[in-house]
């Protein structure tokens, strides 16, 4: 039987037993094919965790940013509230923004 005639051979027992060279390059396709399946496997899961964290870290940091701001803001506005309460002429009345007490 040749394969070059049509015959495709999927599995070693569908070969005939003289056919020693056909037989050693589909068990070498089928060793080779494993170690390829479980190498993109593995490369996807190492992508996948990486972009995980990546992505945690990210929006973790990005709290720590707006907290900050917060912070700040709020210390801006208690200095100047504090500023008006005490002489009157407080930054905020004078901007127009309308946070100072009236």
């Amino acid at each position: 039987m040749n394969p070059s005639a049509g015959t495709r051979f999927k599995r070693l027992r569908d070969l005939p037993p003289n056919a020693g060279l056909m037989r050693a390059c589909i068990m070498n396709h089928s060793l080779q094919r494993q170690p390829a399946i479980r190498s993109s496997i593995s490369t996807v899961v190492a992508g996948l965790s990486a972009a995980g964290i990546a992505l945690w870290s990210a929006c973790d940091e990005a709290q720590e940013f707006q907290d900050d701001m917060l912070r700040k803001i709020a210390a801006l506005v208690d200095a100047e509230r504090r500023a008006h309460e005490t002489n009157g002429t407080g930054l905020l009345k004078k901007s127009g923004l309308g946070l100072a007490r009236s």
